[in-house]
């Protein structure tokens, strides 16, 4: 799933009654809204990401106030939840084939189609 519809759910879940079906939701939404919404929440998360900023923030504090002279001071996201591409190293470097995957998603999310001309494809 890409991270654009994964962030249309959460968009869906937290809106409360405004729109649970996320096909929906991209289809009334425009693109620079959406793109703003997900602005928004790089800065300022929301509902489980949240939560769990929090704990991590808590945990963080508590293993700094226990660990060594020594050792590396732990970070918040050291005690944070990693959920689906996130938590693989692919996620952190995507490969040309996964970054052109991900064009020809929001391509199809924008109504666009897409013809492989590409001569060497498997």
């Amino acid at each position: 799933m890409s991270p654009a519809r994964r962030f249309l759910f959460r968009l869906a879940l937290e809106s409360g009654s405004f729109v649970h079906n996320p096909d929906v939701l991209a289809r009334r939404m425009p693109y620079r809204i959406l793109r703003d919404w997900m602005a928004y929440a790089a800065l300022e998360p929301f509902g489980e990401e949240r939560a769990d900023l929090r704990a991590g923030i808590v945990a963080a504090t508590l293993a700094n106030v226990h660990r060594g002279e020594k050792q590396k001071a732990f970070k918040p996201s050291d005690f944070m939840p990693k959920f689906g591409d996130a938590a693989t190293p692919e996620h952190r470097q995507p490969t040309p084939e996964q970054l052109a995957q991900k064009v020809i998603a929001i391509n199809r999310m924008l109504g666009g189609g897409f013809t492989d001309l590409r001569e060497n494809k498997e």
